[in-house]
């Protein structure tokens, strides 16, 4: 990606900030809104309180993941107002780039009809990979904090082996772990056996048993319904990784007196700074392929 480039990041939490630092360092303009609440030093990083004031003239503007949770505001945790969306889409101009985390087709119409490029950072596949270790991270802390035993030795299941699911069946097993890892291809639980895990068919479940301490959850539709939930046993730790609705009955869960916890965003809440990192280097990547792109059609 070419240098001097003026960016804005519109809301977010630090790992937004720490990308903004990170791309001003590396001789970019880089101004951030939604941050007056957020003390940290800003460091090269311009901060400002109006929106016109980050966005206009910029050549990106960069947005939270997601971008926005009801289509109405953009995610400002880190700011005392909110800031509407309705009020960015007005604020930009003919020509920008707005990079989004999880752009869905109503937003990527009104950017169309301004003449502003929309990109999805979140469809980079090595963000999204970078992001499983954090992910893996956090998940193991709140095991290690809810559990009254140790993660070596114990009896450990990790549900889906997509990027998260590879992570942390690897972590747990470096962990001494006795990790058992549920998969619906045959090609999966193979790579499963190869990696040193006990691999299971997710669509066999109740056949192979479920005696576990603490189960995750990485698949992102329902998974442990009350059926099988009813098969557990009390002392089961139940950590949902997946985005809404998440793979496990909670309802259920706690009728039968389960342990649950729904863990979301865990790479801005327990690895910030790195997260920021691989935030910057999707943002560097996906601006470069978009500079390529317009060097063709030149």
């Amino acid at each position: 990606m070419q240098r001097n480039k003026k960016i804005a990041f519109v809301g977010g939490d630090r790992r937004f900030l720490t990308a903004a630092k990170i791309l001003g360092e590396r001789g970019n303009e880089c101004a951030v809104c939604g941050f007056d609440a957020c003390e940290e030093d800003f460091g090269p990083v311009t901060r400002c309180r109006e929106l016109i004031s980050a966005v206009g003239g910029a050549d990106a503007v960069v947005l939270p993941l997601p971008y926005s949770t009801d289509g109405r505001l953009v995610p400002c945790p880190l700011s005392s107002g909110g800031l509407k969306l309705s009020e960015l889409l007005a604020s930009l101009s003919e020509g920008q780039i707005l990079l989004g985390g999880c752009l869905d087709g109503a937003i990527r119409e009104q950017l169309r009809q301004k003449g502003v490029r929309a990109l999805d950072y979140y469809e980079n596949e090595s963000l999204c990979i970078r992001n499983a270790i954090p992910t893996a991270e956090g998940a193991l802390a709140i095991a290690m904090n809810e559990m009254p035993i140790t993660l070596h030795a114990a009896r450990a299941c990790v549900l889906g082996y997509g990027r998260i699911g590879k992570v942390l069946a690897a972590q747990l097993k470096a962990l001494g772990a006795e990790t058992t890892v549920f998969a619906r291809k045959s090609t999966d639980r193979t790579w499963i056996e190869a990696a040193g895990c006990h691999a299971a068919d997710i669509t066999q479940m109740e056949a192979c048993g479920l005696s576990f301490d603490v189960i995750f959850n990485t698949v992102p539709h329902a998974v442990l319904n009350r059926e099988r939930l009813s098969l557990l046993g009390k002392e089961t730790l139940l950590i949902d990784l997946a985005s809404r609705p998440g793979g496990i009955d909670f309802e259920a869960a706690k009728e039968l007196g389960l342990r649950c916890v729904y863990a979301l965003s865990l790479p801005g809440k327990c690895s910030p700074v790195s997260a920021g990192l691989y935030i910057a280097e999707a943002l560097c990547e996906e601006l470069e392929a978009c500079e390529e792109t317009k060097g063709e059609r030149a």
